[in-house]
């Protein structure tokens, strides 16, 4: 009986830890020397180097991304020590997905006096 109970638990602990072929990106990230960073919502996270367009290869969730980027002042000025502006789109599975670094440029200010 214990060996058919640690059976199950583990079956559904590994089982929790594959990805979802259903997972949506949470968020993205251009990391230094120019890498590329994807975090899904299923806790995968992917890397593809930060080229204009490609796909995650390698990776569970293969989308297709296009990166646009920004003259960024303040990135100039630190030398790119901080996140570049951006605009980047991810495709896959029928389904498109817009984002903007620094995460901050996401940020609306609702609820702010």
């Amino acid at each position: 009986m214990t060996r058919l109970v640690l059976g199950i638990f583990l079956a559904a602990a590994v089982g929790a830890c594959a990805p979802r072929p259903d997972a949506t990106p949470d968020a993205v990230y251009l990391r230094a020397g120019d890498i590329f960073q994807v975090n899904f919502n299923d806790g995968t996270s992917c890397r593809a180097p930060a080229t204009p367009t490609g796909t995650l290869s390698g990776c569970a969730h293969p989308l297709t991304y296009s990166i646009e980027k920004r003259n960024s002042p303040i990135s100039e000025a630190t030398g790119g020590l901080t996140e570049p502006f951006a605009d980047i789109t991810l495709r896959g599975n029928g389904r498109v997905w817009q984002f903007e670094t620094p995460a901050s440029r996401n940020w609306t200010g609702v609820g702010q006096l």
